[in-house]
């Protein structure tokens, strides 16, 4: 066992409620809000909870942007858990902001929709700080209990029910595979803090038990991240779930997974050179099945939610495949992927929104006649998603092939360019289907929402955003590079 005086700790108080401010901040204003929604008995407006929300998001994200600046500490670990996991927190907020606004009026039980939402941004806060095996669970089965409301939360929909309950099945066989891998590492090690791992695994040979235990975790991991084999329940969800909690799905709700993927295999694990190996070698199979996966079960969808579906699968495995490569253009690479992506999911998932009661692919071709400006911004977001240059898509991908290069994986390369430029096809076909079929006298009616200003707001906000970093994206590639440096 080690000695529990770890240079790496905090014991100052003034520090330690500086760091955890912002959740502080957070937890309040959620519990405020639970109160207010359980000791209101008649019909409220949507203002007075909308507002608590927005308040306790932008505390937060002022507090988190305060944070960032004490740190001076030279470990490459606490920089990690502060500095990188602060970012991290600060995109999931501005992210949850964009799916309050543009959740206005589109849910029946907006209290309850907007409380869930802010659960779901206590867990993943407790997922990013967490320093040991316990404070991660807790974290991650805050986050799983939500999203298997938000998926069943549409009450006269029954397959929204069945898939909410499809969704509580398989979490909760996650969750034992979570708990089995963790009770291994411990049993190998005699400790479930992440620092005195990070000792044990620097200065002795890995037990067979802890690399067992490490791999059950990462399929754990995989599961939240709809990583293939383990991506069976996302297409279903996606397409179940009420469009704004599909929307928090596909844009905020992998971030936090992904980032004790990094802690992990960047920090944790990063001395150990056979569990890096096994990670490395499980990560880029499941990335590559989920490239293929994702690239040729898209070809006979459609249905737009379903679509997306797949193609988030294929976009997380070029993620998985960038982040294994294990130098650090890809984690640069990874980085900058997750912002362009990020980006055209607003875009996209913004449009969707707005254009409500689209299920199929044909029902787009009246969008360019009913609004030009969001069929621009839709066609924009899905070229930017097939990687097509000279937008901002196009930079992250090549760099994740570059890093791949870099650490010899020349077939992952080649076999990752193919089902690249095969699976630009049906972000072509969309485009082709929005402004090339249109047809003015369609038979299904179209209806555009103009009542939610703020999210043409966003819409706008994110297109442009788009834009200029397509053709100016050297600021972007130095912040991702220099967020790289923190995260080895």
């Amino acid at each position: 066992m080690l000695n529990n005086t770890n240079p790496l700790r905090i014991t100052d108080p003034i520090s330690l409620f500086e760091q955890f401010l912002p959740e502080f901040l957070f937890l309040s204003g959620t519990l405020l809000l639970l109160v207010y929604v359980s000791f209101t008995v008649a019909p409220f407006s949507a203002s007075p909870h909308k507002i608590l929300s927005l308040l306790a998001l932008g505390l937060t994200a002022g507090t988190v942007v305060l944070v960032i600046r004490v740190l001076t500490i030279n470990s490459h670990l606490k920089i990690f858990y502060l500095d990188f996991s602060a970012l991290l927190r600060f995109v999931i907020l501005l992210s949850t902001f964009y799916f309050f606004l543009a959740a206005e009026n589109r849910v029946s039980q907006a209290a309850e929709f907007s409380l869930l939402s802010l659960l779901f941004i206590v867990g993943v806060v407790l997922l990013l700080i967490s320093s040991d095996f316990i404070l991660l669970y807790i974290g991650v089965e805050i986050q799983s209990i939500v999203f298997y409301v938000l998926s069943c939360v549409g009450k006269k929909s029954s397959f929204s029910a069945e898939i909410g309950l499809k969704y509580f099945v398989l979490g909760a066989l996650t969750s034992c595979l979570f708990l089995f891998g963790c009770s291994f590492v411990y049993g190998a090690t005699g400790t479930v803090d992440f620092q005195e791992l990070l000792v044990l695994f620097a200065g002795t040979e890995e037990h067979p038990l802890a690399i067992f235990g490490s791999l059950c975790i990462l399929m754990a991991l995989f599961f939240k991240l709809s990583v293939a084999p383990f991506h069976v329940w996302s297409p279903d969800v996606y397409e179940g779930a009420p469009s704004v909690a599909t929307a928090l799905f596909s844009i905020a709700a992998k971030l936090g997974p992904f980032a004790i993927v990094v802690k992990f295999f960047y920090n944790i694990f990063y001395d150990s050179c056979i569990l890096t190996y096994c990670w490395s070698a499980v990560g880029l199979g499941c990335g590559l099945l989920s490239v293929f996966v994702g690239s040729i079960a898209v070809l006979g969808q459609n249905r737009i939610k379903r679509l997306l579906a797949f193609s988030s699968i294929c976009h997380v495995g070029y993620v998985l495949v960038g982040l294994f490569s294990h130098n650090s253009v890809g984690v640069q690479a990874v980085l900058l992927y997750l912002i362009a992506y990020t980006l055209a999911n607003v875009c996209v998932w913004g449009v969707l929104l707005s254009a409500r009661k689209i299920r199929f692919l044909s029902e787009l071709r009246i969008l360019y006649f009913v609004n030009p400006a969001l069929c621009f911004s839709l066609s924009l977001g899905l070229l930017s998603l097939a990687s097509l240059p000279p937008l901002l898509g196009f930079i992250p991908k090549f760099l994740i092939f570059v890093a791949a290069v870099h650490s010899s994986l020349f077939f992952v390369t080649i076999f990752s360019i193919f089902l690249s430029v095969s699976s630009t096809f049906y972000y072509l076909n969309l485009v082709k289907i929005l402004l090339l079929e249109n047809n003015f006298l369609w038979e299904h009616k179209l209806w555009v929402d103009y009542s939610s200003k703020l999210n043409t707001v966003i819409i706008c906000v994110a297109s442009t955003s788009l834009v200029i970093l397509s053709f100016f994206p050297s600021p972007m590639v130095l912040f991702t590079y220099y967020l790289s440096l923190l995260v080895r």
